[in-house]
């Protein structure tokens, strides 16, 4: 079964006064001095569930353990968490006392992969900065890391046994750092401003926009609009830290979420007279991973704030325009496709309410295979609607993401967590997307009262629809009783209720929806299933085996023609949806 939980590890060590990944203190120590003593894993605290990981801090001339700054720590990150960086999800190493041992704890269930990891400095609770500050900051790595392990390359920790793992400088202990975060100083509202300077034939199609990301919004991709002389300006957060920002700028399809680098663009000239506040940003070849071939990538851009600059200044990024290459490849730079996706089956998302009280609003769906746009879901069976959309093979692989909307922005809004879009991946075949959430008062608000509703933290592809089961004997005649054995019945000898009607007879029972999802019923499972006498003595399926069935993501209705006398032949069956029509205000 395909079931996607989103969710934080969390772990309290608040009895030992210790920090855990996703932690929010900030123990001192009592001495910066370090012991002389061999490096004392021993002395690392265990814990159950967890396991520890530790470096032994190196002296450099650059920065020493008794300088190190109270606002700054070292914070660990890796394949366990998918290398995330901010303090909710990074790891805070908490400084063994009287050592020059920093360690912290990683779930003892989470994916190590090839133990690769990361460690940097970052800002701690203790600096007063704001939480999406703090954390890792990839400027401030080991200087193991930085001499040995650009870009996306990491090193990878060294076992010490089952429940502790040392992060080392290759076959030697010890790790240091060549800089140290500033004490941080903050300024209001820092702008930076770009525009484009692309060739003559270029056309930037309408399905086309320009992203940003970088490190003042989390590496987040951002849709952003020039103005009327083709100025691009971007904000770069109410209050930020003077410092290096780092970012990408490039294109990608408003219908596919995330930012794909191979689109980035790099710095072009400047108009005369004119001064940028923007390095990087350049193509640079470096060595393939055989050292035989090359390959091409563009550096990021950054910018510099300047405390002296003040408040609300713009930094000037200037012209962007095309590398020669895409990144990552030799072949030429070419923008995203401009195709948009299609309306079909290929994508459904299904939205159950767990609440009885039915929405006062229509449920719509706002998200990237939208464009933003709001767009009605079609109401399936009471209490559940639907989004359909088909996609090209351009799209699968990628993210989705959307929010549940009544139609307007400054009404109702169902996300993650309040705030956070729903974030899914498109895979290659059958894309079905569940999410279930409260809508008692969803549509019930207005402007000044705008509702931010929460969907559980998991989107699966699980079947949970009543379906009713309907079988009509062939031929002549009309069994006594039909009873139905199957996956769905644990293949118990079901009886199905006779039902006399003006059009004729036939046999019916409903599979309730708490039967698909006590069994876990994928919407890409078969139903199996026999028609028998109540005993295995006379049953009929298909060549002599079972029927099997795929009900998809709505079907509601499976009908069954076959003979329950004589059990012979085989059985013919569909499956089809019972459109339902709750009363909705529109």
């Amino acid at each position: 079964m395909l079931n996607k939980k989103f969710g934080l590890w969390a772990l309290s060590l608040a009895s030992l006064g210790l920090v855990a990944c996703g932690g929010n203190n900030n123990p001192q120590s009592s001495s910066k001095e370090p012991s002389s003593e061999p490096t004392p894993t021993a002395s690392i605290p265990s814990q159950e569930g967890s396991i520890g990981v530790f470096f032994q801090f190196k002296d450099t001339e650059e920065l020493k353990l008794a300088d190190l700054p109270d606002y700054v720590s070292p914070f660990i990150t890796g394949n366990w968490n998918g290398y995330a960086q901010t303090p909710d999800k990074a790891c805070e190493m908490v400084r063994l006392e009287q050592t020059d041992i920093f360690y912290a704890y990683i779930p003892a269930d989470g994916d190590l992969g090839d133990l690769g990891y990361q460690i940097t400095l970052g800002y701690n609770v203790a600096s007063g900065v704001s939480s999406d500050k703090q954390g890792i900051d990839w400027n401030f790595k080991t200087t193991y890391s930085k001499e040995n392990f650009p870009g996306l390359e990491h090193p990878v920790m060294t076992k010490i046994n089952d429940s502790l793992y040392e992060c080392k400088a290759g076959e030697e202990s010890g790790l240091g750092f060549d800089s140290v975060l500033p004490e941080p100083v903050m300024v209001k509202n820092p702008m930076v401003t770009f525009s484009l300077d692309l060739p003559e034939d270029v056309v930037i199609g309408e399905n086309l926009e320009v992203v940003i990301k970088g490190g003042f919004n989390g590496w987040t991709p951002e849709a952003v609009k020039a103005d009327e002389d083709g100025v691009y300006t971007v904000s770069l957060g109410e209050e930020v830290i003077v410092g290096k920002i780092e970012m990408c700028i490039g294109f990608r399809n408003k219908f596919i979420g995330g930012m794909d680098d191979k689109y980035n663009l790099v710095l072009g000239k400047l108009p005369e007279g004119v001064e940028r506040d923007a390095v990087g940003g350049v193509e640079e070849a470096v060595a393939g991973e055989t050292g035989e071939t090359e390959k091409y990538q563009v550096s990021n851009i950054g910018v510099a704030l300047n405390a002296l600059y003040g408040d609300n200044y713009k930094y000037v990024v200037g012209p962007l325009t095309f590398p020669e290459h895409a990144n990552g490849t030799l072949e030429p730079y070419k923008l995203p496709s401009n195709e948009a996706p299609k309306v079909g089956h290929n994508v459904a998302i299904v939205l159950h309410n767990t609440s009885e009280t039915e929405p006062a609003r229509l449920p719509n769906i706002a998200g990237t295979i939208t464009g933003w746009d709001h767009k009605p879901m079609t109401a399936v069976t009471p209490g559940f609607w639907q989004f359909d959309a088909e996609v090209s093979e351009a799209y699968l692989g990628t993210s989705f993401e959307f929010k549940f909307t009544d139609g307007a922005w400054d009404r109702s809004e169902i996300s993650l967590d309040g705030q956070n879009n729903i974030k899914v991946t498109l895979e290659a075949e059958l894309n079905v997307f569940w999410v279930e959430a409260d809508l008692s008062t969803f549509g019930a608000s207005d402007t000044s009262n705008k509702l931010k509703g929460e969907v559980d933290e998991e989107v699966t592809m699980n079947y949970a629809m009543d379906l009713e089961v309907r079988f009509y004997q062939e031929g002549e005649g009309v069994p006594e009783k039909v009873f139905i054995a199957g996956n769905l019945t644990d293949w118990a000898h079901t009886e199905l209720e006779k039902k006399v009607t003006e059009e004729g007879t036939y046999f019916s029972v409903t599979i309730s929806k708490e039967v698909f999802l006590a069994k876990e019923f994928d919407c890409g499972m078969a139903f199996e299933f026999k028609i028998t006498d109540g005993t295995w003595d006379k049953n009929v399926g298909v060549g002599g085996g079972n029927a099997s069935v795929k009900l998809g993501y709505q079907a509601n209705l499976l009908e069954i023609q076959g003979d329950a006398i004589g059990f012979t032949g085989d059985l013919d069956f569909e499956t089809s949806v019972v459109p339902a029509n709750p009363s909705q205000n529109a």
